[in-house]
């Protein structure tokens, strides 16, 4: 069997060879067979289904909420090739100098007044100092949730609105 999916898919098949002298109105089968029948997940397929079903969310429209959701299954043929996970910011304009960055996932503070220089683009990983290792992209992404806040604080540490 061919085909595209996110996942393995398997079957059986059930195979008669059955003969008639009626149209088939009265049968006589002479013999069957039962086989197992697959379709191997397929990698474009999988990952197709993972951008379906990945959703980054803000209920406020803004940094002070970013929700990561990840799908309740990581397809196993994704899990078992070399795939890492980071996050690309970039922003619509640089921040004023001075203006210092601060990251909470889950209420932990994990970056502490980082400051951007530029646009970027900014890898997540390579805000820390040194660099953070890139996640392995695996089964443990599996339903997973990720919130996180941002906090932009200006020049003199007046927090500032901040929409990208």
């Amino acid at each position: 069997m061919d085909g595209s999916v996110a996942f393995d898919f398997a079957t059986t098949l059930k195979v008669e060879s059955v003969i008639s002298k009626d149209g088939f109105t009265t049968e006589t089968v002479l013999d069957d067979i039962t086989l197992d029948a697959a379709i191997p997940a397929n990698e474009a397929a999988a990952l197709a289904y993972l951008q379906a079903n990945t959703v980054l969310s803000s209920v406020s429209g803004t940094i002070a909420d970013l929700k990561a959701t990840f799908p309740v299954s990581i397809p196993p043929v994704i899990v078992d090739l070399p795939y890492f996970i980071d996050s690309r910011m970039t922003l619509a304009q640089a921040l004023p100098v001075g203006t210092t960055v601060t990251v909470f996932r889950g209420g932990v503070e994990i970056l502490s007044d980082i400051t951007l220089s530029g646009t970027g683009p900014f890898w997540f990983t390579e805000l820390f100092d040194p660099d953070a290792p890139r996640a392995a992209f695996d089964a443990g992404y599996g339903g997973a949730v990720e919130d996180y806040v941002i906090v932009v604080t200006g020049p003199g540490t007046n927090p500032a609105d901040f929409d990208t």
